[in-house]
């Protein structure tokens, strides 16, 4: 809903177009007309958050000539459009391989095994002990031979107080069921994705990306991107083709992240996407930055105006 505001404007035209050349499916028509079943496929959600993204992008970086940013970082997928925003990978590349990545992704495990939860109100330290405990205690229970089907990890590190965890949904249960009984602040929602993204049980994604990454054509970075796995710029092309795979398995440290830019000097952030969670996000980690983020064509102007400033 948020793109329809900027699908006049012939440039994130141009990007959504492009897209849907690779993809084999007009990319705008889904966004405006539906049928949201079919967007909201991860084979389809993450090419078209990507291009809405790097649309979104292209028209700051014509609206904003002035400088480029100090650092670039995305969350999840959102690294992907990141690294394509630095010029690491081509834009036609950077849609097959999300695409590839969301199908890799999805058959790595067999549909609703495991999920995710996002772990609201305790801390991050917290959350890592009782996972640990339900791991242990589930291995305890299970014979050998299933030893290593079960598990629950912690997947995103977002703030100080929100921690995403993923696993298989027996685990993700217990997990839950202990961290509601520490209390009124702690909260547990479950998220509406249909694999246990950023666990070891994604394993065979994450080879499957190392084999796919190798084919593709990547160059150094024009703007510092941080990783989501050591939250950290990464260092060049190997380190590309090494962490971005192992992305798939890990958490993704954004608190990290926003915490090192901000002690790097950082005091302004621009969120480029169809959403403002990582605005929010950042503003639960530090209050004093400013963060844009455009809701609307409108909103976009807006912002350009006092960022020229």
């Amino acid at each position: 809903g948020m793109m329809n505001s900027f699908e006049s404007v012939p440039l994130v035209r141009d990007v959504l177009d492009e897209a849907s050349e690779v993809l084999g499916e007009n990319i705008g028509r889904l966004i405006s007309d539906g049928p949201v079943e079919k967007l909201n496929l991860t084979t389809y959600t993450q090419p078209v958050l990507l291009a809405c993204s790097l649309a979104i992008w292209r028209l700051y970086r014509k609206n904003q000539p002035t400088g480029l940013p100090s650092f670039l970082a995305g969350h999840s997928l959102g690294e992907y459009s990141a690294l394509t925003a630095a010029g690491c990978i081509g834009f036609s590349s950077a849609v097959s391989l999300v695409k590839f990545r969301a199908e890799a992704m999805q058959d790595a495990v067999p549909e609703n095994v495991g999920g995710m939860a996002a772990i609201i109100g305790v801390t991050e330290e917290c959350v890592e002990d009782i996972c640990k405990s339900v791991r242990e205690n589930s291995k305890n229970k299970l014979c050998e031979k299933n030893a290593n089907t079960k598990t629950v990890e912690v997947a995103n590190i977002n703030t100080g107080k929100q921690t995403v965890i993923s696993g298989s949904n027996s685990l993700l249960d217990s997990v839950a069921e202990k961290i509601i009984q520490l209390g009124k602040t702690a909260r547990v929602v479950k998220l509406p994705v249909s694999a246990p993204f950023h666990s070891s049980l994604l394993a065979p994604a994450k080879i499957m990306l190392e084999h796919k990454l190798n084919e593709i054509e990547l160059c150094d970075p024009a703007i510092p991107v941080f990783s989501n796995v050591t939250a950290k710029p990464y260092k060049g092309i190997n380190e590309i083709r090494e962490l971005l795979p192992l992305q798939a398995i890990s958490p993704v440290l954004w608190k990290s992240t926003v915490e090192t830019m901000i002690r790097s000097g950082v005091e302004t952030f621009v969120e480029c996407g169809p959403g403002r969670v990582l605005s929010g996000l950042i503003k639960q980690i530090d209050r004093s930055v400013k963060i844009y983020n455009f809701k609307d064509y409108d909103s976009f102007n807006k912002a350009m105006e006092s960022l020229n400033v």
